[in-house]
């Protein structure tokens, strides 16, 4: 019996997109007839296998969960495939700066044939359906899996301790704002606040080669290296405050967010792209300026000196993170496929 749903993307233990991919798919096989072509591997032989099984693939039922180089090469196929044969389709949008990223008209073309569209911000739905013209465009916010039952139980935090300990947890390149949260912890630390940083993330080619050198220098910022997926929550939560000063101007809605919330972090966000509407400035944290350590150094400031703020916001974060549980968000967009005519 051949497969009635057919996944193309990146499925991995590793990496945003094939994190989220894999917990997708992972949740429509229990309801799904479903086969995976996961593009991880980015080798020509690889886009070309999945360019081939969009155009003659026997499932007539396909979900393509590809970011920015992903969507412009597969989805004029998605047109063309469709104009061959009808196909029902969803695009999985993933990624952060989607309005700008489209260089092929017929990618725009197959997303207006599509069942549904999915985005990960309201922001993003808006634009696109305002850009493009859509009308068949679903907010599919970013997940993570058992936020519903690690929000069980009672895990107030307690922040009336010093020094206060503030966490950087991403890719450690300078796209990411590493350099601008150095500066702004160096102002923190020297007006003699009691705080203490630590970067964690691998290291990539965009980093300035002398960063980790300049951290040894200091004693209260430190680099400790990856965390694996699995010890991302337990490492959280050891600490009091989660500070996000990305400047990446291809950021979506990053998973370590909607982690950070679910550890009953407050957040201190640069407001790139569609953050300040994943972490309300005042609500469940603080929005800055992106790139600007004076204006990063002032919201550090009001953590360390209103710990109430930061046990309220803690809770805040804890109820705002059940929203990003992975098998409400899912259930959700299954329900929606389901509606128009899926076998899901």
């Amino acid at each position: 019996m051949s497969h009635r749903v057919l996944f193309i993307g990146p499925v991995a233990e590793k990496g945003g997109p094939a994190i989220k991919n894999r917990i997708m798919t992972e949740y429509f096989r229990r309801f799904a007839d479903l086969r995976i072509h996961n593009t991880y591997d980015k080798s020509a032989a690889a886009r070309l296998g999945a360019i081939r099984e969009i155009l003659f693939a026997k499932e007539e039922y396909m979900i393509v969960a590809v970011s920015r180089k992903g969507r412009n090469l597969l989805y004029p196929f998605l047109y063309l495939r469709n104009k061959l044969r009808k196909t029902q389709y969803c695009c999985v949008v993933i990624g952060g700066n989607v309005l700008n990223s489209f260089r092929v008209k017929t990618a725009i073309r197959a997303m207006r044939e599509a069942d549904l569209v999915t985005v990960e911000t309201k922001g993003l739905k808006k634009g696109m359906e305002d850009t493009f013209g859509l009308n068949n465009v679903s907010l599919v916010p970013n997940y993570k899996e058992g936020i519903a039952r690690r929000s069980s139980g009672n895990h107030e935090k307690e922040f009336h301790h010093d020094p206060l300990r503030f966490l950087f947890l991403s890719s450690m390149r300078n796209a990411k704002g590493v350099r601008t949260l150095l500066k702004a912890f160096r102002q923190v630390i020297a007006e003699g606040l009691p705080a203490q940083l630590d970067y964690y993330g691998p290291l990539r080619d965009d980093l300035d080669p002398d960063f980790l050198a300049e951290l040894e220098k200091e004693t209260d910022i430190r680099y400790l290296g990856e965390v694996k997926n699995d010890q991302v929550l337990p490492t959280m939560e050891s600490y009091d405050v989660f500070v996000f000063p990305t400047e990446y101007t291809g950021e979506g809605f990053p998973a370590v967010l909607v982690e950070a919330m679910s550890a009953g972090l407050p957040v201190i966000s640069s407001d790139m792209n569609d953050n300040p509407q994943i972490i309300v400035h005042g609500k469940n944290g603080w929005i800055y300026p992106h790139g600007d350590a004076d204006s990063l150094a002032q919201c550090i400031r009001a953590c360390i000196q209103d710990r109430e703020a930061l046990e309220r916001v803690s809770s805040e974060n804890r109820k705002e993170a059940l929203q990003y549980d992975a098998d409400g968000v899912l259930e959700r967009f299954r329900q929606e496929l389901k509606n128009r005519g899926w076998p899901v």
